[in-house]
């Protein structure tokens, strides 16, 4: 069986911690990671030092966040259940 996590970070103007975040994600023993970067209109230099990373930028108007990120944690346990049952969705 092969570890892997979806993490989702909500950003907005964090371009002195984002990158420190990023390392230490990447730096942790479970390698099969997939991150998730959702944006709320960063105007620093938030996404420049996010995409030096191997991560994906999802870029939103700052209202947006609430309403998209709760339609997909819920299809995403949605699917968990679905797919694995409960044993396999949670840690």
């Amino acid at each position: 069986m092969h570890d892997s996590v979806s993490i989702i970070i909500r950003s907005y103007n964090e371009e002195e911690h984002i990158g420190r975040l990023l390392e230490g994600i990447f730096e942790q023993s479970v390698k099969n990671s997939e991150v998730i970067i959702v944006d709320s209109g960063s105007t620093d230099k938030t996404l420049e030092i996010a995409n030096m990373f191997p991560v994906i930028v999802h870029e939103i108007k700052p209202g947006e966040f609430s309403l998209i990120l709760l339609t997909e944690l819920s299809r995403i346990i949605v699917m968990r259940l679905i797919t694995g049952g409960i044993k396999n969705s949670v840690n």
